[in-house]
């Protein structure tokens, strides 16, 4: 009878459940549900929209796939947070986990499962912390001063493509000797441009709606040589490119063990500690350290880049930053990974960069997957639906951020009406939760230590049409899973003689 009793009262409960409505949302259209409502370019805006018609928590549905959008800092928080356990799985879109290949072997596809936790037991003594990062400030520190002495030769090119290009090769060798113990050799570096390749690969294989097949999987089963099945060979390019970003780094380490020649790095140092390592544990230091890359090697890129843009179009601010450095530094040194604490200001402006144009607008624009069935202020949320966090619209809620589209770092020192600083968008941007990034404790001091260094030694202006009118660059991002800034124009010159002098003593 006991056994009856449950049996009812489960069923009760899950029709109880069915018969609750789901979170509201444009109304669908038969069979495509609401493919044609969200568009392929800056959909955070058009989820921006949804919370004023639909409320905090909306939903759509896409050819039978239910997707919910979290538009608010409180929502967010109560489903990854606090609802964790149901919350941190991830959907295999066909095109990237099956075709290409990141099933199993890219932790931002892993499910929350042993091998998740795994990986990150592995990577937190690298960068689970500020003090595990602070054994690599000299490290930040060479790469920032090779950077802005090298965007010193810039002065005669006023297009920020080419600053992007330093931007990016910075951030790469950041992580490349961190994770590879490798010394990037050039602009042309071979291992850089093997894991460029594959990390532009993934930017667009994990852009919503960039293929059709994810939304469609059985045409995965169709001859590539159909038309419109491109998509395929596509895959087996990509990864085969995926592939060399795994293997190749690696396998350079492992060769200069063999010489004695292997710097300490987080490959290294783990394959030293297990000498009779197995063929499973070897898999996860590889794929773990790939991951460190892929988390690392684009997004301070993206962040690093606004904060010219955002220096460019604000001079007055440029100049109070700079003069920040210039009183706790001085003129006879370099910022150090040890200064970042004291400078205040340069900190607001690094967080209201971070704030103003987000480097992943959707957090997830990879969602999260619910495991169970679950009922969220009388809505139903079944089983299987993906989770999307709408970072764009909780940095720009005026609530939150009054003036939000104001680049105005004074928001973080109580400039407001109320007196009261504003939220700290680090708690926002990072992500939430057990998937929360792992590498923000190295991010951010990067991010900063390199605007530091910049201001230390570089003045950022805006350029000049032939008519030497000023070029007021436009505010905007390209779409993408990690979006930048458009490309702008500016002007990078050095500071003094004496600043370029200091930055020749690497």
């Amino acid at each position: 009878m006991l056994l009856v009793g449950a049996y009812c009262l489960k069923r009760l409960a899950s029709s109880r459940k069915r018969s609750l409505p789901l979170p509201p949302g444009p109304r669908p259209l038969p069979i495509i549900g609401n493919l044609l409502d969200v568009p392929s370019e800056s959909p955070w805006l058009t989820f921006a929209e949804w919370k004023h018609r639909f409320g905090p928590v909306s939903s759509v549905s896409i050819l039978g796939q239910r997707t919910v959008i979290l538009n608010t800092l409180a929502s967010s928080t109560a489903f990854f947070d606090k609802r964790g356990a149901a919350y941190s799985d991830r959907p295999q879109p066909t095109m990237a986990c099956e075709l290409v290949g990141y099933k199993d072997r890219l932790m931002i596809f892993l499910n929350y499962d042993a091998q998740f936790k795994h990986f990150r037991t592995l990577i937190r003594p690298v960068m689970g912390s500020r003090a595990a990062v602070a054994q690599y400030g000299r490290e930040l520190e060479r790469e920032a001063r090779r950077f802005v002495r090298d965007a010193m030769t810039l002065e005669n090119e006023e297009d920020s493509r080419e600053l992007e290009v330093l931007i990016r090769r910075t951030a790469g060798s950041i992580i490349l000797k961190i994770t590879y113990g490798y010394e990037v050799q050039g602009a042309n570096d071979r291992l850089v441009k093997v894991v460029e390749e594959a990390m532009s690969h993934f930017a667009h294989v994990t852009t919503p709606g960039a293929f059709l097949v994810d939304s469609i999987p059985f045409l995965k089963y169709i001859p590539e040589w159909i038309p419109g099945m491109s998509f395929k060979r596509t895959a087996k390019h990509y990864a085969q490119s995926f592939t060399k970003m795994i293997e190749y780094p690696y396998r350079t380490v492992k060769e200069r063990m063999a010489t004695e020649d292997a710097p300490p790095s987080y490959v290294s140092n783990l394959l030293s500690e297990r000498p009779d390592i197995d063929v499973s544990e070897e898999n996860d230091i590889k794929l773990s350290a790939m991951a460190l890359y892929a988390g690392g090697a684009d997004t301070t890129v993206s962040a690093v880049h606004s904060f010219f843009l955002a220096m460019t179009l604000h001079p007055s601010i440029q100049r109070k930053a700079q003069e920040e450095v210039d009183a706790i530094v001085g003129a006879d040194r370099l910022p150090t990974f040890e200064d970042l604490e004291h400078l205040s200001y340069v900190d607001a402006v690094c967080k209201e960069v971070l704030r103003w144009l987000p480097v992943v607008p959707l957090k997830e624009s990879i969602p999260h997957i619910s495991t169970a069935d679950d009922v969220y202020e009388g809505m139903i949320i079944p089983k299987g639906t993906q989770l999307i966090a709408n970072l764009w619209e909780m940095l720009h809620d005026e609530e939150t951020y009054p003036d939000p589209h104001t680049f105005n770092p004074e928001r973080f020192f109580g400039s407001g009406a109320d007196g009261n600083p504003q939220l700290d968008p680090r708690t926002i941007c990072f992500g939430f939760g057990r998937r929360i990034c792992p590498g923000l404790h190295l991010a951010y001091p990067s991010m900063m230590l390199e605007a530091a260094t910049a201001l230390a030694t570089l003045n950022i202006g805006r350029a000049t049409d032939k008519d030497k009118n000023e070029i007021v660059p436009e505010v905007n991002i390209l779409p993408g899973t990690i979006c930048h800034p458009i490309p702008f124009k500016c002007k990078v010159t050095a500071r003094s003689e004496e600043a370029r002098d200091l930055v020749q003593e690497i």
